[in-house]
């Protein structure tokens, strides 16, 4: 059983990676809806298709084009995407800064190093001071 159990993690563990539940009134789904049904007609005009396209037509006449199945799916691949996008570049803005400030802490022999692993001479300015 315990190795079913494992088995059964590892190969669904990248499905469970999040789940998050936000509870919404009968009104607003009923606006999240409604606004589903907006954004896919636009999506679907833009290409010049029926205002009932599927993303598979979309996609076919402009790759990357999103058709939402349901106010679900279209949480999940804009609201969400587009956050964690923009959390994406916070967390790489504070990447930077703190590995300045490492840089700068670091005595020449540690920054040589680095140098090393970058494939740079002895003395580079892998950051700014």
């Amino acid at each position: 059983m315990k190795k079913f159990f494992l088995l059964t993690f590892l190969f669904t563990s990248p499905v469970l990676a999040g789940t998050y539940t936000v509870t919404t009134t009968t009104a607003q789904d009923t606006r999240a809806e409604r606004q589903r049904v907006r954004v896919n007609k636009a999506t679907c005009a833009s290409v010049s298709l029926p205002a009932s396209c599927t993303q598979a037509q979309a996609r076919a006449v402009t790759p990357g084009l999103d058709i939402y199945s349901s106010v679900q799916d279209m949480v999940d691949r804009t609201l969400l995407r587009d956050w964690l996008n923009n959390l994406k570049s916070a967390d790489t803005s504070d990447d930077a800064i703190q590995a300045q400030a490492a840089w700068v802490a670091m005595n020449d022999t540690q920054k040589n190093a680095v140098c090393a692993l970058l494939s740079l001479p002895n003395g580079c300015e892998a950051w700014s001071r």
